[in-house]
């Protein structure tokens, strides 16, 4: 099969089946080629109810589910692995796909064979009339390495390749890639807790390995963007626990020592909240370990090298 296009999904409501649907609309005459595959985390509402109603007469629907909520890096990984397409897009289950962007991402990754990881422009997507807001665009994605603080950034900040945009981070709301790079990679982090961090640790890991992160502008895909959560709760301390889980990962020792002594001067306004992070993070150690190993022993990059490359401060070769 030619291609999956991925929605990992909790509690998504209506969302769930109008991403669903408008992702079938936009691929209508490919569905021997392309699938849409639908991986639950355990959801508690009826996502899965209106999706069957709505939707269940479609032949390249499938869907796939935790017994148990593992949280949003691990169900993205569950879209990874049941993919049955040489190409995933993955899809957060509150987005639009305008006309046209699911193939010519596809086609876009096929031309560089598999090598690149491929983003689409970002318009804000209205939940209400389900229509994309194309004066609000995102095009690519920042991050730092002393605080692994993200964010979008405008076109014009952006180098350019060709007719594709470079980006530094990845945002996974929105991204494509080959199943055999995703694999390659080692995926989403599957100890990863709850929510928050999985995409760019696995952007950082992707450029580490060679794997350049690219923006296609011309291909469109709308993102529900929120204020806060309203299906699901976040935990802080988690989402500190998955960042230090990215670093002890991304980083040699000497980085990973000054990098957890500043992440952990930084927490000390709030007392014990490094502590509960790090007991957390202690709890999958030998699973981190491991990942640590493959991402050290088998990327073509180190940490100073991707410094160097997008102009940071930290961390410095000495």
């Amino acid at each position: 099969m030619r291609a999956t296009v991925a929605i990992p999904s909790l509690n998504e409501g209506r969302n769930l089946w109008r991403t669903a649907a408008s992702c079938a609309e936009t691929i209508a005459g490919h569905e021997d080629d392309i699938e849409i595959l639908i991986a639950d985390d355990d959801s508690n509402d009826d996502s899965l109810e209106q999706l069957r109603e709505k939707l269940g007469h479609l032949p390249n629907l499938r869907v796939v589910a935790h017994e148990t909520r593992r949280g949003v890096s691990a169900t993205k990984d569950l879209c990874g692995r049941e993919a049955r397409g040489d190409i995933v897009l993955f899809l957060d289950g509150h987005c639009k796909p305008e006309p046209g962007a699911i193939l010519r991402l596809i086609e876009r990754i096929e031309e560089r064979d598999g090598r690149i990881v491929l983003m689409p422009r970002v318009p804000c997507l209205d939940e209400e009339t389900w229509k994309n807001n194309e004066s609000q665009c995102g095009y690519g994605y920042r991050i730092e390495l002393d605080d692994f603080a993200a964010g979008w950034v405008g076109r014009e900040t952006l180098e350019q390749d060709g007719d594709l945009l470079i980006s530094q981070g990845l945002i996974g709301c929105c991204v494509a890639m080959s199943k055999a790079l995703y694999e390659e990679l080692h995926g989403f982090d599957t100890d990863m807790r709850v929510w928050g961090v999985e995409d760019i640790d696995f952007g950082l890991r992707a450029w580490l390995a060679g794997a350049p992160i690219y923006t296609d502008p011309e291909a469109s895909i709308g993102h529900r963007f929120r204020a806060k959560f309203d299906n699901y709760e976040v935990s802080g301390v988690h989402h500190l626990t998955n960042q230090i889980r990215m670093a002890r990962k991304s980083f040699t020792d000497p980085v990973w020592n000054e990098w957890l002594e500043n992440c952990r001067a930084r927490a000390a306004e709030h007392e014990g909240f490094f502590d509960r992070a790090w007991k957390e993070f202690e709890a999958r150690r030998e699973s981190v370990e491991s990942e640590r190993e493959f991402c050290l022993s088998t990327r073509q990059h180190d940490e100073f090298w991707f410094a160097e490359r997008f102009g940071m401060e930290w961390p410095v070769r000495r």
